[in-house]
């Protein structure tokens, strides 16, 4: 099992956007293209197209069938999500410690983050300015030694309620960035 997860946001020239990701928890890369008309996350499962035993396995296949122009590489995908013409993907791409738990769990802070555009070929929606304004807005907002989390144990409730259960489905109250990673989540990715 790794130690911490990683995450590669691999863009092609026809404007494709795949995101592969190495979950903490998880022994397997999984691989998820973002729809490149609606925006939205795609993910079959299937080993050798989805599924590879490492990050590095599956940007090689995404190179060799030619849909590897630049690669963003990371430390935890924080969050997608599609505005009219666009889709984003939020990309941690440093972390530090920021408090080791008695349990011997480690919280993360974001030190570095990064918005990796993508953009979507017949929109289904057209953005007004006021809008584009609020897009831009939400990426303008500063992340770095901000914002907490934890990929092992679940810090949003208090030790005792606390399980390796409980990981899965976080309070809510204290989870920053549930909107955003709720498109990821829907995707139910073994230690995502």
């Amino acid at each position: 099992m790794r130690h911490r997860s990683s995450v590669a946001a691999v863009e092609s020239d026809r404007g494709e956007l795949h995101l592969v990701l190495s979950p903490a928890r998880s022994v397997h890369t999984h691989v998820i293209r973002v729809c490149s008309t609606t925006g939205a996350l795609e993910y079959g499962g299937a080993p050798g197209l989805d599924v590879f035993p490492s990050q590095s396995a599956a940007v090689a296949h995404l190179r060799k069938r030619g849909v590897c122009r630049t690669v963003t590489e990371g430390c935890a995908l924080l969050g997608c999500a599609s505005f009219g013409d666009c889709a984003l993907a939020l990309i941690a791409k440093r972390t530090r410690t920021a408090v080791v738990l008695p349990n011997g769990h480690e919280v993360l802070t974001v030190t570095e983050a990064q918005w990796v555009r993508c953009a979507l070929r017949n929109p289904a929606a057209v953005l007004t300015r006021e809008e584009r304004a609020n897009v831009q807005a939400l990426t303008d907002i500063p992340l770095e030694n901000l914002y907490f989390y934890c990929e092992t144990f679940d810090v949003t409730r208090s030790f005792a309620h606390a399980t390796d259960e409980s990981i899965a489905s976080p309070d809510g109250e204290w989870v920053w960035n549930e909107w955003l990673a709720s498109p990821v989540r829907r995707l139910r990715l073994p230690g995502a």
